[in-house]
């Protein structure tokens, strides 16, 4: 049977959503966005690839995998091999990592081959985006990229890492003709593209995501209004009245130091909020032991929903990844969060959406003492936020151009 041109076996169109990048944060959004893709459209299939992380919670949810395929890796462990200490260079270990593209790619292929798909949806799926060029053979189905920004850049003078940005950012410009590619979303708001040239002669980041992508907004897997009553939330989470922070260090292992530092800091808020309960959350990839205590902090390993314990405290303290920023940021909690340093899209894209929002207190981990962070705490803790709402709709959004490309149509344009 056909449908707006894509071949659809028993009425039903079938998607292979491939859930890239590294940590948590993308899967959950991904997750999202298939929700939406669903509740759009009751007749679509959805089968993923994943790495293990993202996996496990995809399994959680009773997302449905390519029989027989093994999920791939996204560089988790070369990521945490890479870090000196609460630094990472993005660019110079998306150069190592591209040494294992092929076999990702290799494991994309197998589930092309195992099933028929109309459409592959693919989120950050570097690895795919790069191999398919180089494969004379691919012929695959129709594909729907996902980015949540436009080009790389160099934290450092070293030729071979600038040479490199300057291919990569060029080859954002043209892609390849076998992608097949019929749509690409931007997650978030055009403002949140830099307004510079991806490089020397090459247009400008925002005027090419402008005349190419659809931004469709802000993605959650969960509606920020439904927990904005802060009592209610600490009821159902067992929560006392007193004054609570939580800190989190994200989907990955390199954040260690940063609660290392919230434990050390503790203390010193302590003195002067005598009944303050501090949560720390190590994540999927730290053992709490792992943690230095101090009296009184309660230290969790990986949390289901954390948003709700986000949402249920007066201060939050996070890495500054874009997920957990534009959590803390819907749920109009005061926080401060923590770039990894030498990554640009922490250091410089997130970092700057959050200054041009008025959200969180952006702190540099090399430069903050426990007496620092403590004084941020002190001064921040269930402080009034001011910054304006933003948008929660880009789920919805992204499954109305994901069901467009399905239905043949540019219906799904927002």
């Amino acid at each position: 049977m056909l449908f707006g041109g894509l071949t659809m076996e028993n009425g039903r169109s079938r998607i292979l959503f491939v859930s890239g990048s590294i940590g948590l944060g993308h899967v959950w959004r991904d997750i999202a966005i298939a929700r939406a893709i669903r509740k759009q459209n009751p007749e679509v299939e959805i089968e993923w690839l994943a790495d293990p992380s993202s996996g496990k919670v995809l399994k959680d949810v009773g997302e449905k995998f390519v029989p027989n395929v093994e999920m791939p890796r996204y560089g988790n462990d070369l990521m945490e091999s890479e870090a000196e200490g609460y630094s990472l260079n993005l660019t110079s270990w998306y150069m190592k990592d591209m040494k294992g593209f092929g076999q990702n790619y290799e494991i994309y292929k197998e589930a092309l081959a195992k099933e028929n798909f109309d459409l592959v949806v693919g989120d950050e799926f570097y690895d795919i985006v790069t191999e398919i060029p180089r494969d004379e053979e691919y012929k695959g189905p129709p594909m729907v990229a996902i980015w949540d920004f436009l080009g790389f850049d160099a934290v450092s003078m070293n030729p071979k890492e600038r040479l490199f940005v300057r291919i990569m950012n060029k080859s954002w410009t043209k892609p390849n003709p076998r992608y097949n590619l019929k749509k690409l979303i931007m997650i978030g708001e055009l403002e949140d593209v830099p307004d510079r040239p991806l490089g020397l002669g090459l247009p400008s980041r925002r005027s090419f995501t402008k005349s190419n992508f659809e931004c469709v907004g802000y993605v959650f897997p969960f509606d920020p209004n439904n927990f904005l009553d802060k009592r209610r939330v600490r009821q159902e989470l067992g929560y006392g009245e007193g004054p609570l922070i939580v800190a989190s260090a994200g989907g990955t292992a390199i954040g260690r130091p940063l609660l290392d530092l919230c434990c050390s800091s503790y203390p010193l808020m302590k003195k002067e909020i005598p009944d303050l309960r501090m949560v720390v959350v190590a994540g999927p990839r730290m053992a709490p032991e792992s943690i230095k205590k101090a009296d009184g902090v309660e230290v969790r390993g990986y949390v289901p929903e954390l948003y709700k314990h986000f949402a249920a405290s007066d201060f939050s303290i996070s890495m500054g990844g874009g997920t957990t920023t534009l959590e803390l940021t819907a749920l109009r909690v005061p926080f401060a969060f923590f770039p990894l340093e030498k990554h640009f899209e922490q250091e410089l894209l997130i970092a700057d959406r959050c200054k041009r929002i008025g959200a969180g207190v952006n702190m540099r981990f090399s430069r903050t003492t426990p007496e620092m962070l403590a004084q941020a705490a002190i001064q921040n803790i269930g402080k009034k936020v001011t910054y304006p709402p933003i948008r929660t709709d880009g789920a919805e959004n992204a499954g109305k151009v994901i069901n467009g490309v399905l239905a043949g149509s540019t219906s799904g344009n927002v």
